[in-house]
């Protein structure tokens, strides 16, 4: 998965553009995000970089197959058409548990939660807390 990973993932150079089109400022590598910043934020960047850049951008189609072919490499069984609405851990077993609206029960090694920002797996995840803390770091699209 990781060779597939690294080799869909666009690492080349970012560049800012004003609404208009117009250029804010010059392409760089990503690496170089952080360089101007403050000291002990600097050295943390530089050692998130000293193997790479700190992130990488994949199109997200060629994400989903990638995934896909994860699910056909283990023979993992996909069922589609039903909503999780409770998520709970078993753990006697050790195991992540989903019920669907549905009614159907699902027990496994792993749980992939990936239901949005109000997901119902908060509860589990988070002990209970509600809602998440900001981390300080940011995601674009």
């Amino acid at each position: 998965m990781k060779e597939e990973f690294d080799h869909i993932s666009v690492k080349n150079r970012m560049q800012y553009f004003q609404w208009t089109g117009e250029p804010i400022g010059d392409a760089f590598e990503m690496g170089e995000i952080g360089a101007d910043a403050p000291p002990e934020l600097a050295a943390k960047m530089a050692a998130m970089t000293k193997d790479g850049p700190p992130m990488s951008v994949q199109m997200r189609p060629l994400f989903y197959m990638m995934m896909h072919h994860q699910i056909e490499r283990f023979n993992i069984e996909v069922v589609y058409g039903q909503k999780a609405v409770l998520y709970w851990e078993n753990k006697e077993k050790r195991r992540g548990c989903v019920m669907t609206d549905q009614g159907q029960k699902f027990e496994a090694d792993v749980v992939l939660a990936a239901d949005g920002l109000h997901s119902r797996s908060k509860e589990v995840v988070l002990g209970g807390q509600g809602s998440g803390k900001p981390s300080g770091q940011s995601i674009y699209r």
